[in-house]
């Protein structure tokens, strides 16, 4: 990933909003960053430590016939408090992790002038349902909302996964049985459009109309661009196909199939109530750097997490509010 391979400075050459973050963070973030690294470590120690006692009362047990019955209770008990002693360790590395992760995302926000919150208060999905955006769901999880101002324009954005559940007949003492199945997991968000209009415009990837929308739950009536590879793309709908032609300009058009590229051709969005709306699927979750960096006090782990928060400026320049940021290929 470019996260590897980019340090902080890099990105603030890359992305200027971010001048002179490096030097902030090394002197406000080190210090805490370390020290749940510490935190970090020893969980991991102590997990392979508990793997020991564990190891050694299952060879026990495996002999059990030729053991006393004392000696069997004593391994049965030391497996119990090694399996115990694990899922303690993995708590404690998570936990680690997961500070570590709020206080850097809280550093940079309040760099930025954005505020994070790990929980959300609030949500907003059922008006992403009612535009289309996405499909019937049962259950819902959401997680690391961002929100502030950039350029006059209010945004709000989170991390959402909406679920439905299943009946799959599987014999008939569990035909009720039921599974998770997802529906959507990614960014879900609402910025102020900095262009006037009144109609109602969707625009979603064909995908998404083939395997879980219809045609039927969109608003106004099919239009087509006249762009090639937006078309291709895309499917729009809109209730005034001359303000959607005029809002999907050939220029945007350029800037919304390098945005849908960005997010691996998973973008959805609307004009709406002065707003432009979005979803975009993301295979992995956000402002999450697991597999990628394990060092909490490694600078790419910061660097992964700038990109993610620094992504409203590119969704910005979607909207033709330029922040000179590049869209950093990933």
């Amino acid at each position: 990933m470019v996260g590897l391979m980019l340090n902080l400075e890099e990105i603030e050459r890359k992305i200027p909003v971010l001048a002179g973050f490096t030097a902030h963070y090394r002197k406000a973030a080190v210090p805490v960053l370390a020290r749940f690294e510490s935190q970090r470590r020893n969980a991991i120690v102590f997990m392979f430590l508990s793997i020991v006692p564990l190891c050694g009362a299952l060879v026990l047990m495996a002999y059990e016939q030729n053991l006393p019955e004392e000696v069997m209770l004593i391994s049965v008990l030391t497996f119990c408090g090694a399996i115990g002693l694990f899922f303690l360790g993995v708590t404690q590395l998570r936990a680690s992790r997961r500070k570590a992760k709020v206080a850097l995302v809280h550093l940079i926000c309040h760099y930025l002038g954005f505020i994070y919150r790990e929980k959300p208060d609030h949500s907003f999905v059922n008006c992403f349902k009612e535009l289309g955006l996405v499909a019937r769901y049962e259950a819902m999880y959401l997680e690391d909302e961002l929100s502030g101002e950039v350029s006059g324009l209010r945004f709000v954005i989170q991390e959402a996964a909406l679920m439905d559940w299943k009946t799959r007949p599987v014999n008939p003492v569990f035909s009720h049985f039921r599974r998770v199945e997802d529906r959507f997991h990614g960014l879900i968000g609402s910025i102020e459009c900095p262009t006037a209009f009144s109609a109602t415009t969707v625009v979603t990837y064909k995908k998404n109309i083939l395997e879980k929308l219809s045609e039927q739950s969109l608003p106004g009536q099919r239009v087509f661009t006249g762009g090639t590879e937006f078309d291709a793309a895309f499917c729009v709908f809109s209730t005034d196909k001359g303000e959607a032609l005029e809002l999907l300009s050939p220029e945007s058009q350029r800037r919304l199939l390098k945005l849908n590229a960005f997010f691996n051709n998973g973008l959805a969005f609307a004009y709406h109530r002065g707003h432009f709306w979005f979803t975009a699927h993301r295979q992995s979750d956000w402002m999450e750097t697991r597999g990628d960096v394990d060092d909490v006090s490694d600078e790419r782990y910061a660097a992964l997490l700038a990109l993610d928060v620094a992504m409203i400026h590119h969704l910005l320049d979607v909207l033709g509010v330029r922040q000179k940021a590049e869209i950093i290929e990933v």
